[in-house]
């Protein structure tokens, strides 16, 4: 019987890398080296993200930021973010500044478009001339559009002047 339950838990052993050991002891009233004894095969700690299994202590990266594997299938995640302007993003999302668009890189970098943004407190001015939420105008070749953030956003076509 031993070296059946000691095959198995070898088996077993080999399947998911655990330990295995035998206690013997007096289950049955024997106490001799060829009684009876119980084999019990322990598994090491794991987690499982994404399709993936990582050991307990494991770090790995992780759309969450960088994780770690912890006990009872505990993960976990420290994610990084940038402050921009008093709010927080999380490292690979955009996010407007007034007409700019940004994201955030990592390590509190936040890269942004540099358009001129045109704001009043009532519309947007260009040309000395203030224009109306929703009103257009033209701005060399580029069509802009006062936008309800006060912000005019124009097209970014490149003009070619004789």
């Amino acid at each position: 019987m031993l070296a059946y339950l000691s095959a198995f838990c070898f088996f077993v052993a080999a399947i998911s890398t655990g330990d295995c050991y035998s206690i013997a002891g007096p289950f049955s009233g024997k106490n001799d080296s060829l009684g009876p004894h119980i084999v019990i095969c322990t598994l090491p700690p794991e987690c499982y993200h994404e399709g993936r299994a990582y050991h307990v202590g494991e770090t790995f990266p992780s759309y969450m930021g960088e994780c770690m594997c912890t006990w009872y299938d505990g993960i976990e995640c420290k994610m990084e973010v940038c402050e921009h302007k008093g709010a927080s993003y999380r490292v690979g999302q955009t996010f407007m500044d007034d007409c700019n668009e940004c994201s955030c890189e990592g390590n509190n970098v936040v890269r942004c478009t540099k358009k001129i943004c045109l704001t009043t407190d009532t519309g947007c001015a260009y040309n000395n001339k203030i224009y109306k939420i929703g009103e257009s105008y033209m701005k060399d070749c580029n069509t802009c559009i006062c936008e309800a953030t006060n912000a005019a956003v124009c097209t970014g076509i490149f003009c070619i002047f004789d």
